[in-house]
């Protein structure tokens, strides 16, 4: 089989862990991308897998060996890179030494836990999709009355507003007073998913964690910790979503 010496340049900057595909395609309509010194001007255009890549005016490395890291990501700061409203990122956490990452998927404001950075943005894309049935679990802290038919119901899928979510499994945990915890799993992650489908069965989050991506779990991790998965771990990831 002939091997593939040139790919589009969406696809190449993804790759070497600059952004995503959708960003870079905006970057390039921005006019801020350059290969080899000329300006690309389509999303589509080829280039060599070792072209030299200028974005901004800053030179873009070649890419290197997949790497994956677990981060502990606080309450209350957002999973972009900047924010109009001066908010913490959780990019802004990490060591300023660390090579450009890809989060892997999102998780809002107020949630905590568990999420993957990636170097590379196809692995990063893959392993977020819905297609890669993932599993995600998060504890849930509640409050209020829990339907005794929400967790069939749940594993079932429910339709709320219009939107379709795919089946849950929750475990529901022994009540202290009004309060619950629950732990739901789920391998699509719809933007607030949880959040809706708790407020849909008349329940008020108070705190929601993500502890396991996949085989990656929080274990003792403190909030703002940073840990590089081992060789196998990825590995087993890449697995996961059918890239080995």
């Amino acid at each position: 089989m002939q091997e593939i010496t040139t790919e589009r340049i969406a696809k190449v900057m993804s790759r070497r862990g600059v952004c995503s595909r959708r960003e870079a395609e905006r970057l390039i309509a921005e006019k801020q991308v350059y290969v080899d010194g000329v300006l690309i001007e389509s999303p589509g255009t080829k280039i060599s897998l070792d072209a030299k890549i200028s974005v901004s005016g800053a030179e873009v490395a070649e890419a290197e060996p997949t790497k994956i890291w677990a981060f502990y990501k606080p309450k209350n700061c957002i999973t972009t890179h900047s924010d109009p409203q001066g908010r913490p990122t959780l990019f802004s956490l990490l060591p300023p030494s660390m090579s450009r990452v890809i989060s892997v998927g999102r998780l809002d404001y107020s949630t905590e836990g568990l999420i993957l950075l990636c170097n590379n943005g196809e692995i990063t894309r893959k392993l977020e999709l819905p297609t890669s049935m993932i599993p995600r679990i998060y504890k849930c802290k509640v409050y209020g009355r829990i339907h005794r038919d929400m967790a069939k119901a749940l594993l079932a899928g429910v339709l709320i507003d219009g939107i379709q979510y795919a089946p849950i499994k929750c475990t529901v945990y022994p009540a202290d007073g009004r309060q619950h915890w629950l732990e739901m799993e789920l391998t699509e992650g719809k933007n607030r998913e949880i959040r809706r489908i708790c407020e849909y069965f008349d329940l008020q989050v108070s705190r929601l964690i993500r502890i396991q991506y996949g085989n990656i779990t929080l274990e003792n991790m403190e909030p703002g910790e940073l840990q590089a998965l081992a060789n196998h771990q990825v590995s087993r990831l890449l697995k996961m979503c059918g890239l080995q």
